[in-house]
């Protein structure tokens, strides 16, 4: 019987074993080029475009499988004609190709346009033996330009974004390369536009799949799966996905479609609209008609009128009461004044508009949550202060309060704003965070300073105004000559709009020279205004005045724009490789697309960015450092210096400087002016010369103004100078005219 049993068992397995083996599938060797979109591509890892994805559908069987793998392109086809590797993907069929692999049937024809900038003029395809031209290394494009172009001098690119980077910033003068390939790359980047093709369809090459002359036998395979997908028109399918998609016609085609879209709603809303128009019509005819329901119901009204007494506190509390800090809000403080000046036995008045200091900045970094328990606290704290002294508060709106005083006829206006306002100051501790606020007042007193509300509200705001403007945590009593002051400069900013409309700004630049050569190595862009009916107007007062208005960010905008044009122009006209300083406000710095901006800039000029210097003050790190620091050293990494100005004279420490991604330290000119006669100013100075070299810094020394300044600081080791005794700024003319006298070439 165990006899039996073991026979029948070896009868199964010499039945089973050979279908086993052959079930097992034959592995091909499948690589492609990394990068030649839409063929192939990778993204994270990843292997996309139209060759895989046609490659995997074709050898969805059971009698191959795919081993994927990616190289550069002179990598892959050497592998293939070695026998390596099994197959290339699709590829241009040439004569020489043909001799060392075996192809497919053709998929379709590609063809080599040639591109240049949109500014560029036009040319001839005889040209190109005499211009700068660009051509992917070791595609059939090279071959075409060498073999039948006989253009042997050109600029090979493994990275074809390296080429159109090139041919940007005027490198090259054109691109000869698979049209299918390079537009696709244009559109993908958006670099469609500032790039044209001057020819297209040139030199079609049929493309197959490339195939080693080791495995013939996937040549029938792989064209009879063409033929299939071609039928069943999955062929056609995926051709569109990856080509047609992705060109000029196809977008302009698809956005012409979102145009009819939008058209077509905009047609339906329009006849929605006449639809409504008719419904109202109906409704208000409906509504004529139940007029005389309404006065029967009139009765039941009047009963219903005894519920909405009952909701008239919780109305009341809605409208009188700020819902955060249970104060009295705006509406009863308004209701309150004007009572107190309708009595004629109140001859005497007088009240505090207080504002928290930089409390927004307590919403954003913390969320609205905190900030309205600091709300309550600093409401508390008040209200305490309401039952000591017999004031009235107030929670106007936010952080906005206004405490009430109703002096005695001996006693001074609103005595006690100082306690209150060092009240307010005391440190809040809530959910684990310190928050040390200040608050600012103004003060007004009736009659002397309004007959009416909104006259003492108004006042009472421009002290407000005033107190800030000359140091946060005071309050000031209203005077007269606050509003003047507030009209001009209402008026300053009226016209630093139409100055900047008008074009009325002026760049000078002020050279740096080299504290050992003597040489210049750059210039400083100080922005000018001749106020029209006031002259010259100093930038430390518009400066100001634009950063308050927020007007400082198109200014800003412009004087870099515009001193990016003059050292591109400068550095082409003396073969040089001068940097221009630009000042940047830190309001300009806090904007959530700064850096982008700067960038966007620096491209649209086409300056290198290592010719561009940003000069940041120190009061720009006394809030989100991190955040700053994270922008500077984008900046940095892109190539563009970074100064931090007037060093010194600020909040300077050591523990943040280290952290900073700066390139340059200035010293500031109030260093400089007494250095040689006072020991102290010039222990500072090597200090800081010290500090800024043991931070790979490069340090420069603002304000020279004589010899023996100069010459002092270069024992010391300043790097560069900067100062009246070099030259002082100059309009971009003279600034040409005087490098002229001195001879750099210009």
């Amino acid at each position: 019987m165990r006899r039996r049993l073991a026979f029948f068992l070896m009868i199964v397995v010499i039945l089973w074993l050979p279908q086993t083996v052959y079930a097992q599938p034959e592995t091909v060797n499948y690589q492609v080029d990394r990068d030649y979109p839409p063929f192939s591509y990778t993204t994270d890892g990843s292997l996309y475009g139209f060759d895989p994805y046609l490659t995997n559908i074709i050898f969805n069987s059971d009698a191959y499988t795919l081993d994927y793998s990616t190289d550069s392109w002179d990598q892959v086809y050497p592998r293939l004609v070695s026998g390596e590797i099994d197959l290339a993907g699709i590829i241009a069929v040439t004569e020489q190709r043909k001799q060392e692999v075996l192809f497919s049937v053709p998929l379709f024809n590609s063809y080599i346009a040639v591109y240049t900038r949109s500014d560029f003029r036009k040319i001839t395809l005889e040209d190109l033996a005499r211009l700068r031209v660009g051509v992917g290394r070791g595609y059939y494009s090279e071959s075409v330009l060498r073999d039948e172009l006989t253009i042997d001098t050109y600029v090979a690119y493994d990275d074809l974004n390296g080429a159109i980077h090139d041919l940007k910033t005027g490198a090259i003068d054109v691109i000869f390369e698979n049209q299918q390939l390079l537009d696709n790359l244009l559109i993908r980047e958006g670099h469609k536009g500032p790039v044209v093709a001057q020819f297209t369809e040139l030199y079609p090459r049929a493309h197959a799949y490339a195939i080693s002359k080791k495995r013939p036998e996937l040549v029938s395979f792989i064209n009879q799966r063409i033929s299939e997908l071609k039928r069943s028109g999955v062929f056609e399918e995926i051709y569109t996905k990856y080509f047609y998609e992705h060109t000029a016609d196809y977008i302009r085609i698809r956005n012409w479609r979102i145009a009819f879209s939008v058209i077509l709603v905009l047609i339906l809303f329009a006849g929605l609209f006449r639809l409504m128009q008719t419904v109202i019509r109906l409704l208000k005819s409906d509504l004529q008609r139940s007029l005389s329901h309404l006065e029967s119901a009139r009765d039941e009204l009047a009963a219903a009128n005894i519920t909405l007494q009952s909701k008239l506190a919780e109305i009341e509390d809605l409208a009188y009461v700020n819902r955060v800090t249970r104060l009295p809000n705006k509406n009863r403080f308004k209701e309150t004044v004007e009572h107190l000046i309708s009595d004629p036995s109140v001859d005497h008045f007088c009240f505090l508009f207080l504002d928290l200091d930089d409390f927004k900045e307590v919403n954003e970094a913390f969320g609205h949550g905190i900030g309205d328990q600091v709300l309550q606290k600093i409401a508390r704290r008040l209200d305490r202060f309401e039952m000591e002294s017999h004031t009235q508060v107030f929670n106007l709106g936010s952080d906005e309060f206004a405490c009430l005083f109703i002096p005695s006829a001996n006693s001074a206006v609103c005595p006690d704003s100082a306690r209150m306002l060092e009240r307010i100051a005391k440190p809040l501790a809530i959910a684990d965070h310190v928050f040390n606020l200040s608050a600012s007042g103004g003060i007004v007193s009736y009659p002397e300073h309004g007959e009416t509300f909104d006259e003492l509200f108004k006042n009472a705001d421009t002290a407000l105004y005033h107190a800030k403007s000359i140091q946060r945590g005071i309050a000031t009593v209203y005077d007269p000559a606050f509003g003047q002051a507030v009209i001009a400069k209402t008026l300053l900013q009226r016209d630093l709009r139409q100055a900047l409309a008008n074009q009325e700004f002026e760049l000078h630049y002020q050279p740096q020279l080299i504290a050992k050569s003597g040489k210049i190595c750059g210039f400083e862009a100080l922005v000018r205004w001749n106020r029209p009916g006031h002259g010259r107007v100093s930038p430390l007062m518009f400066i100001k005045a634009a950063e308050e208005s927020q007007l400082i960010i198109p200014l800003g905008e412009w004087v870099l724009r515009t001193a990016c044009h003059f050292i591109l122009e400068l550095n082409a006209r003396s073969q040089s490789t001068f940097y221009v300083s630009v000042n940047i406000s830190s309001i300009q710095i806090h904007q959530d697309h700064f850096v982008d901006h700067i960038l966007e800039i620096l491209e649209q000029t086409g300056l290198n960015p290592t010719c561009l210097e940003l000069e940041i003050t120190e009061s720009a790190f006394l809030k989100t450092t991190e955040q700053i620091i994270s922008k500077l050293d984008r900046l940095r990494s892109a190539g563009i210096r970074i100064a931090l100005d007037d060093f010194g004279t600020g909040y300077s420490s050591l523990s943040y400087l280290k952290e900073l991604p700066m390139s340059t330290l200035k010293i500031d000119r109030s260093f400089i002016q007494n250095q040689l006669d006072d020991p102290k100013a010039k222990s500072l100075t090597r200090s800081i010369i010290t500090i800024g070299h043991l931070l790979d810094m490069n340090v420069v020394a603002e304000g020279i103004e004589t010899q023996e300044q100069r010459t002092y600081l270069a024992s010391i080791e300043c790097d560069c100078f900067q100062g009246y005794l070099i030259q002082k700024p100059l309009p971009e003319k003279q600034l040409y005219e005087w490098l002229e006298t001195i001879g750099t070439g210009t």
